[in-house]
C-alpha cells in the first residue's frame, strides 16, 4: 500500500454523520472499480475512493469522492435536492490540495434555479459570510465555471496546509447552515428522479472536474465514465 496524502477525511465522516438523520442515506451500489480504485499515471499510483447515497424517501442525493496520491489530495462532497429545487439549494464543497498548499477551497450553498426562498435564506448569512472570507479571501481570479454557477455565499479561495482546522469549521460552518433550512423544508420535498436543473448543474460540473487535470491518458475512458455515470449521475 502507498503513502498517499490524507488531510480531509473529516469531509465524508462531518457532511454523512450530520445529514443521514434527517435523510437516512441509502448506499447505491456501483462497480468495485468506481468505489476504489488505483491508476498508474505518468508512473505515479493515483488512489480513487467514492460513494454515492440517495435519501430513504428519495428527495435528495450524496456524492463523495476522494483522489489521493503522494502529493495529490482532492475530497468533494456535494448533496443535491431531486425534484424540489425551488424548496432546497445544493450544498457543494470541495478541496484540492497539492503538496502542502489547499490550492482550491470550493465551498458554497446555491440554487439551481430561481428560487423565493434564496433570498430570505441568504440575507441573514452575511455576517458569517464576510466573518469566514477574512479567513478565507476570493482568489484574485476565479474560474469562469464557478463564477457561473456560484451564489452569493460562495467561497473560492486557498490555504496553507496548517490551517486545515480552520477549513473543518468553516465545512461545518455552511453545512449547519444548509442542514437547518432542510430541516425546515424536509416535510415538503417531494420524492422522485432528478429533474432537468439538477441534471444541467451535475452536467456543468461534470465537464469542468478537476478530476480531468489529474487523470489523463490510458485512463480518461475510465474517468469519463467514473464522472458521468457514477460521480455526477
Amino acid at each position: 500500500m502507498i503513502y498517499v496524502k490524507n488531510n480531509f477525511d473529516w469531509t465524508f465522516t462531518d457532511a454523512f454523520e450530520k445529514t443521514n438523520p434527517l435523510f437516512n442515506w441509502i448506499k447505491q451500489e456501483r462497480p468495485a472499480s468506481f468505489e476504489k480504485n488505483t491508476l498508474h499515471n505518468n508512473g505515479k499510483e493515483i488512489c480513487i475512493n467514492s460513494q454515492g447515497f440517495v435519501s430513504k424517501n428519495n428527495t435528495a442525493t450524496l456524492r463523495y469522492s476522494r483522489i489521493q496520491s503522494t502529493v495529490l489530495d482532492i475530497a468533494t462532497v456535494v448533496i443535491y435536492p431531486t425534484v424540489s429545487t425551488v424548496k432546497l439549494p445544493v450544498f457543494l464543497a470541495e478541496w484540492v490540495l497539492v503538496q502542502d498548499k489547499i490550492h482550491v477551497i470550493a465551498l458554497d450553498i446555491e440554487w439551481v434555479q430561481d428560487s423565493p426562498y434564496s433570498t430570505s435564506f441568504y440575507l441573514p448569512q452575511q455576517p458569517m459570510v464576510r466573518q469566514w472570507k477574512e479567513i478565507f479571501p476570493d482568489k484574485k481570479e476565479k474560474p469562469q465555471w464557478f463564477t457561473e454557477i456560484s451564489s452569493e455565499m460562495a467561497i473560492f479561495s486557498e490555504a496553507g496546509i496548517a490551517e486545515t482546522t480552520q477549513l473543518q469549521q468553516l465545512f461545518n460552518a455552511y453545512l449547519t447552515t444548509w442542514m437547518e433550512l432542510a430541516t425546515q423544508q424536509s416535510s415538503e420535498l417531494l420524492p422522485g428522479a432528478d429533474n432537468d436543473f439538477v441534471k444541467s448543474y451535475k452536467h456543468h460540473h461534470y465537464i469542468h472536474s478537476p478530476a480531468r487535470t489529474v487523470i489523463k491518458g490510458e485512463h480518461e475512458a475510465w474517468l469519463t465514465t467514473f464522472l458521468k455515470e457514477y460521480h455526477f449521475a
